[in-house]
């Protein structure tokens, strides 16, 4: 899931915020705080191919920022050529 501080820093800058999250309740947090998409990566298993997908043009996102931890770098390699982790 995308850090909070991180959402709002992304949507004051202009950016389009792509989050993921496992819980309808942080989902609805996150969109109230202005996150074009959230993907439930529960029900979603290959979540960076949809992340991927619903970026512009499906080229792929242009940043990441993972707070989950090492787990989750095989779904984020899928949504982006380069990513770069931010802690």
């Amino acid at each position: 899931m995308i850090d909070l501080r991180d959402l709002q820093f992304a949507k004051a800058a202009g950016a389009r915020v792509i989050a993921t999250t496992r819980s309808e309740s942080k989902a609805e947090i996150i969109r109230s705080l202005g996150a074009d998409h959230i993907i439930n990566y529960k029900a979603e298993s290959d979540w960076g191919t949809v992340a991927a997908r619903l970026s512009p043009d499906s080229l792929g996102v242009n940043y990441i920022v993972e707070v989950g931890g090492p787990q989750a770098w095989r779904s984020l390699s899928r949504s982006s050529e380069l990513t770069v982790a931010l802690a």
